[in-house]
Parts: structure tokens; sequence; C-alpha cells
């Protein structure tokens, strides 16, 4: 199977010194091994989907007519415990790629389309329902809809009982998405067992002030497959915890997340999602009270964008491109044009509702300018709009709204147990709801206390990182638990980092640039994080390689960092409140294992024996360099580090598999990766593991 070729890959390349235990089970995902033995029931335009789910016997298919839509919450029951598939799929499935190719928009015409009503699901998976496979069905929210709850809801985080969880469920191959203009809080929570999300394409999960995220899931035992997947959401694009359950020490362990592309488009954090007012213009006009002299003006568009509970949606706009205008002693007022900036999608196309009007008459470049304002609303069934300054009493203090989507991070575990994270590209994350850090292994234990939360065991290897304000951010516990539970928490543990290119970790996307940040316990007496190993990886980072804590409990143990290549950056490792020096690094960390790593730039008290320092990145010998964006890192034959690595090979990523990985991830095939000399060098060691 293939699943379990990827798993048997993952045992041979990306265990370092200190080993995570493998997924022990996998989610079988053929389509062979899920067969349609009973009926086939086509639903047709107007038909009850409904009533046919009710009446599907396992081993039937329900065939829904692409093209055509059904809108409503649709219920999966419990039909007792079965082991024959119930297929709900689309009739024109032979159009659709076949399986293992990802779908994408494009596909929608050979779907048919699943409408969840107002702020309600799309489908609401029953307590113990078993063995449903979607393929090939757009799923998604009403237009115009100012919040929606999420697509596929299952689990009630009241119920203490763990079988009542639903299990064997498959999305393969199915267009999950928002609205453009949507507040939407996920596509599918992924709470239960054996439950599997195939070449699928999520994308358009977004809010304002509240966590959205492509896949989400808080209260699931596992196993779970999510594999060649496209995620796009504001908040997260995925997460795993984070929301209290009654179910006793539950946490979401044996997941295999291979082959997907998350991503945060770049027009989320560019383009305000109302536009500004273009083509501005500012002329005199006599009767008014302004007195000589030079004004100058901007515009703002206000409109609506999705709402959270009962506040309003409002968003603004980015300012206009600012006018000037300079009044002679017969002028005494301005009139501003604008075009009204249209907003949205074909299915739902808005204006703004109103403007605000900046004005200040100190210079551009002034020490301080203040700015003063006045409220326009547009007449309806214009396209130009006008606002006439006559110098009458204006306001200060302009209120800003937002302007764009909630952003926080790519990644992120907050309970999870026996992860194989392999072959994803992770792209696009920057500072808006959170600091910027992107990939995230941070415990929380929700209120009431849950000690069964933890994470442990997790093998991230051969994934591609880049465009991001920041890299992994590691917890040893839960530092916003209450103190008396402190005795009570399980310290991370057992976290391997093999074989990844993170590539312009970059503090122009507002953030500090850090590669690496993690920290001691967060309570006096409370361990540290344990075993955790950074092996072969290939960094570009403008801040620090790594930012440790110094607070509060025992210190890390166990830390090894080897054949990595990363520069300097601001100041290399710095440890809060110690500065640099590996004295300092001694005081946080029990047993730093660091050689082998070669460390461009100027170190200075870092140059611990066993390592390279050459001055700079341009001096690596890679390939093409290209400044570490969209470079060849590959390290050229005449480098001086060839072959210099612990296990005899090239320091940092391996940059074939890595190109071979983007390849896949992006364009949504899914595969094997190709191993190196190196993986099969130390196959033995590590398939004894598996």
């Amino acid at each position: 199977m293939k699943t379990l070729a990827l798993l048997v890959l993952a045992s041979l390349a990306c265990f370092g010194q200190t080993k995570p235990i493998l997924p022990r089970v996998q989610v079988d995902t053929d389509l062979g091994h899920a067969p349609v033995t009973g009926k086939s029931i086509t639903v047709s335009d107007g038909q009850d989907l409904q009533a046919a789910i009710d009446r599907a016997k396992p081993g039937d298919e329900i065939v829904l007519q692409a093209g055509k839509t059904w809108t409503g919450t649709y219920v999966l029951p419990d039909k007792g415990k079965i082991d024959s598939w119930i297929r709900i799929r689309s009739s024109a499935l032979s159009s659709l790629p076949a399986p293992g190719n990802r779908v994408s928009p494009k596909d929608a015409a050979n779907m048919p389309k699943i409408v969840a009503p107002g702020s309600a699901q799309a489908f609401k998976i029953a307590p113990r329902a078993n063995h449903y496979r979607f393929i090939g069905l757009e799923i998604t929210e009403q237009p115009k809809q100012s919040i929606n709850f999420g697509l596929i809801m299952q689990g009630d985080p009241n119920d203490p009982n763990a079988a009542d969880l639903p299990s064997y469920i498959t999305v393969d191959r199915c267009y999950i998405h928002g609205q453009v203009l949507g507040h939407i809080k996920f596509g599918w929570q992924l709470n239960g067992s054996y439950l599997a999300l195939i070449d699928s394409y999520v994308s358009e999960f977004h809010g304002m002030g509240q966590d959205t995220q492509a896949i989400t899931g808080y209260m699931g035992t596992g196993p779970l497959k999510i594999s060649n997947n496209f995620l796009e959401g504001a908040g997260e694009n995925i997460i795993f915890g984070g929301a209290y359950d009654a179910i006793p020490n539950t946490t979401t362990a044996d997941v295999t997340f291979t082959g997907n592309y998350l991503y945060k488009p770049e027009k989320w954090r560019t383009e305000s999602i109302v536009p500004p007012p273009s083509g501005v213009t500012a002329k005199a006009a006599p009767d008014g009270r302004l007195g000589p002299g030079t004004y100058y003006y901007a515009v703002v568009a206000l409109g609506t964008a999705g709402t959270l509970y009962t506040l309003p949606g409002q968003t603004q706009s980015a300012r206009s491109t600012e006018v000037s205008l300079r009044l002679n002693k017969d002028a005494h007022s301005v009139n501003l044009q604008w075009t009204e900036p249209s907003y949205g999608d074909r299915e739902d196309t808005r204006l703004a509702d109103n403007y605000v009007i900046l004005r200040t008459q100190d210079p551009p470049g002034a020490s301080s300018r203040k700015w003063v304002y006045y409220s326009a609303t547009p007449k309806a069934g214009t396209t130009i709009v006008s606002f006439t300054d006559t110098g009458a009493e204006a306001k200060s203090g302009f209120n800003e709204w937002p302007r764009y989507w909630s952003v926080k991070n790519l990644f992120e575990i907050k309970n999870g147990v026996r992860w194989l994270v392999q072959g994803n590209v992770m792209e696009g994350n920057w500072v808006s709801a959170q600091n910027g850090l992107s990939v995230l292994f941070t415990p929380r234990n929700e209120t009431p206390f849950m000690p069964g939360n933890q994470i442990t065991d997790i093998t991230f290897c051969d994934n591609v990182i880049r465009h991001v304000a920041g890299g992994i951010n590691i917890g040893s516990e839960d530092d916003t638990a209450p103190r008396s539970e402190a005795s009570r928490q399980i310290p991370t543990a057992r976290l391997d980092f093999y074989n990844n290119l993170f590539e312009d970790v970059n503090w122009k996307y507002n953030g500090n640039g850090v590669f690496f940040q993690a920290g001691p316990g967060a309570f006096p007496g409370q361990s540290g994080a344990q075993d955790i190993t950074l092996d072969h990886n290939t960094v570009f980072q403008t801040g620090n390689f790594a930012a440790l804590g110094n607070c509060c409990g025992k210190p890390m143990k166990n830390l090894t960092f080897t054949n990595n290549i990363f520069g300097e950056g601001s100041y290399g490792w710095y440890v809060n409140s110690l500065g640099q020096s590996f004295k300092a690094l001694t005081q946080v960390i029990d047993n730093l294992v660091f050689k082998n790593n070669v460390w461009a730039g100027d170190p200075g008290p870092y140059q611990y024996p066993g390592n390279f320092f050459p001055p700079s990145l341009n001096h690596v010998g890679f390939a093409n360099y290209n400044d570490g964006s969209n470079g060849d890192y590959r390290l050229a034959s005449n480098s001086r580090y060839k072959k210099a690595a612990t296990d005899g090979t090239d320091p940092g990523a391996n940059m074939e598999s890595l190109k071979n990985v983007i390849a896949k991830a992006v364009a949504g095939r899914a595969g094997s990766l190709t191993t190196s000399s190196a993986e099969t060098q130390t196959s033995g060691a590590r398939e004894n593991r598996y």
C-alpha cells in the first residue's frame, strides 16, 4: 500500500539520535478496498438527498447529479457497527482526476454542490456513524452569508464516551470552500477515528477576530490520514487541540500528514479586503470657510466582510493615493471626487457602504501629521462619488477598522502523539493576530484541566517552509495552565526535524525572522522539552537561528543539532537575558550535541569545535545561492563542505528529494519520495524502530 510504503520511507529517512515513534496504525483509503456491493441510488435535481442517505444500506452508493445544487444540513446517521461503505459521489466521477491526483476549483463543473444553509453545517456526522465516503463533491456555504461555523462537523465535546465518536469517514477528491467575503470557521472538524482527507482542495476559510482553519480537530483519538490536499486557512491552515472535550485523556494519535500544500495567499497580507478608492481628484471651489494654504487628502472606503457573532462585519480599505491642493484667497472649499470601488467576486460583489475623508495641512515627511476627518455616504446607483470640504467642523481620532483576515500560523499541534509530517509545502505566514511563527508544537490544556494532553513523538521531515515571518515554536508544557496543575503536565518529548528546507524566514513579513524558538519548563520544578533533534536541515533566516527562553523550570534535555546549514542572522543562538555563548546554552539545555553544522556568518564566541564557520552564506558553496530565494541549494562539487556531515553525506537538506516534494505537493500528485544514499546507509537502525 502507498501509505505503508511512505511510512517505511519515513522510518529510513527521519530519525536522528533521538527517535520518535512513528504512527502505529494506518488509515486504508484504497478505493478498491471499499467496493460497491449493493444498490446505486441516483439523486437527481430536486430530489431529497436526506431521504436517500437514510435509506442507503452498507455497500450502497448514492450518485448525485453533477452540476446541480442541494442546500441544507444533511445528517450521516449511525447505521450500526458495519464494515461495508456507503459512498456519496458525483455522477461525473469519470471526468474528475483519478485517485492520487488532487482536484481543484476547475473541477467544480463535474461535481454536485452541497450548500450549507446560513450559519449551519452542510454535513453533520452523527455519533457512532461509520463507513461513509464522499467522492467528488463540492461543499460550501451560501453566498453573502455573514458567518458560518463550519461545513463538516462531528463530535459532541460534552460526551465523555470515546466510542460515540464517528469512525471510518473518508473525504476523497472534494472541493470544500468558503466564500470570498465570508467569515467561516473551518472546512472539516476531524473528531473521531479512522478518518481521512485525500486529494482534496480546501480553501477560503477566514475571518476577523477569531481563529479559522481549513481543517481542525480537538477530540479525536485517531488514526487519521491527511494526504495530497490543498489547505488554505487564515487563522491556521491546520490545527489539532485547543478546545475542551469531556473524553478523559484523549489525544489525536497516529496521524500521517503527507504531501499537502498549505498556503496563505499573499493578497491576504498586501491587499485590503475592501480596495482603496481610485482616481481621487481635488478641485478648488469658491464657497466655504477654508483659509489659504495647502491641504492634503486621503479617502478610505468602509465595507463589510463577514461578521463575528453580533459585531458588524465592518472592514476598511487602505488609504487612497494622497492628493494635495493649494488654495488661494479666492477659493475656500475643496471638491473631491473618486471612483467607487467594488470588491468580492461574481457570486458576491459589493460596493463600499460609506467613506472617510481624511485631511491634514502637515506635508508628507513632517515629523508628525495631524489628521481630521469627515464621513460621506455614496448615493445609490452612482459610480463616481464626490464630497466637498467646506471647512465645517471635522472629527479627530479616526478609529481604524480591520483591513485583513486574522492570520496566525500554518501548522499547529496543541495535543498530539505519533505524527508523521512528511513531504509537505507550507507557504506564506506573517504577523497579524499572532507573532508570525509558522510551525507550532505548543501543548495546551483547556479548562477544566485535561491531564492527557501532550505533544510527543513527532517526525517532521522532507518538508519545505517558505515566505514566513518565523519558523518553529516548541513549548515544553502549557505555560498558560494554572500553576497548581504544573506537576500533572506531560513534557514535550521526542521531536525530530530531518531534511527540511526553511526558505525566506524573514522579518520583512513583520516578524522577528527567528528559525527556532523553545524554552525550559514553564514553572519552577517543571521539566523542559526533551529529546529534540534537528538534523540535515537547510535554513535561511534573517533573525536568530534560535531564540531560547530562560524561565522558569528545569532545562530542556537531550537536544541534538547536527549537519544543518544556516546563517548567523541577527544574533545566531540567543538565550533570553543571558545573551550569546555556549555557556548560556548549557544553562537552558542539559546535554546539547552540536556538531558538523555549517554556520555562516560571524558567530564569535559560538565557534564550538567540530563545526564549520564560513564567513557568509555566499561562501558555503551552493550551486546557486541566489540570496536565499528560489535558489539551487545543492552543494557545488568544489564546496569545502561536500560530504562533511557526520554520516559522510553533504550537510543540509537533500535538495534532490525536496525538489521532488515541491513538484508533487504543489501540483497535487500523490506518491512516495526518493530516498538518498544517506537514508539507505542508515536503513537498518531506522527499520528496526518502525
